[in-house]
């Protein structure tokens, strides 16, 4: 991985201010949180059963996985492996205010002033929260799968892996890599699905990712694999 989304490269991606951190209000769609909902309606329920096994690997706050839940998936989880997005997930691990830091309200784009010595306002859906997971999908192991999901024996692996936007941080080289992983995660007729920002460049934030391909190149990298689909993550309409 040639990068990893820390809180620097974060902010200099999403254009948050120094004194914001990422939350809801700030995310791949400019219409917020419910984008995401439309994300889940729009690329994923087609063809998915709602009891599938469910697994979102870059899940950041979790917030395709809020959707997919709300749309009736009950057996939905995510797993990302940087510790910025993590520390987003409890209460307890939330940057703290250096007194200059400004809450936006997620509904109402309000802002609000937080305390020095406050920590940043918990995003995470409470029910959400149990269904998330600090794991790399490469070295996640059948038994750290058990314990994170509760599923047991051969139910311990997924009938849809989605890749949340993961696929632009790794070098053509990588790539294989991660394919292999969600196959050897993937229960039988398994199918993975990598929601990608066609023609993404790192190197436009000064960052050496993947390259900026659009599905065609990045459907040509799969080997011949039938069961990966890339969709476009953008132009989720209402």
């Amino acid at each position: 991985m040639s990068f990893t989304y820390d809180r620097a490269t974060t902010k200099t991606i999403y254009g948050i201010p120094a004194e914001h951190e990422y939350g809801r209000w700030n995310g791949t769609f400019a219409n917020g949180v419910t984008s995401w909902r439309r994300l889940v309606q729009q690329r994923i329920t087609q063809g998915t059963l709602n009891t599938a096994r469910i697994l979102v690997v870059g899940c950041g706050l979790g917030l395709l996985v809020e959707g997919l839940k709300d749309e009736g998936f009950s057996r939905a989880w995510g797993i990302n492996l940087n510790d910025y997005f993590r520390s987003f997930w409890d209460q307890a691990t939330c940057p703290l205010s250096d007194g200059t830091m400004r809450y936006i309200d997620p509904v109402t784009k309000d802002q609000s002033p937080i305390a020095s010595g406050q920590r940043w306002p918990l995003e995470v859906r409470a029910d959400v929260r149990p269904l998330l997971g600090q794991f790399d999908v490469r070295t996640m192991t059948v038994t750290q799968i058990g314990t994170f999901t509760g599923l047991a024996g051969a139910q311990r692996s997924f009938d849809l892996i989605i890749t949340e936007d993961v696929m632009t941080n790794y070098t053509p080289g990588e790539v294989e890599s991660i394919y292999a992983a969600c196959d050897s995660k993937l229960a039988g007729g398994g199918q993975v699905r990598h929601l990608v920002t066609p023609g993404w460049d790192s190197s436009w934030y000064g960052l050496s990712g993947g390259a900026p391909w659009d599905l065609a190149q990045w459907t040509a990298s799969l080997g011949g694999r039938t069961n990966h689909q890339f969709q476009d993550i953008t132009g989720v309409t209402s």
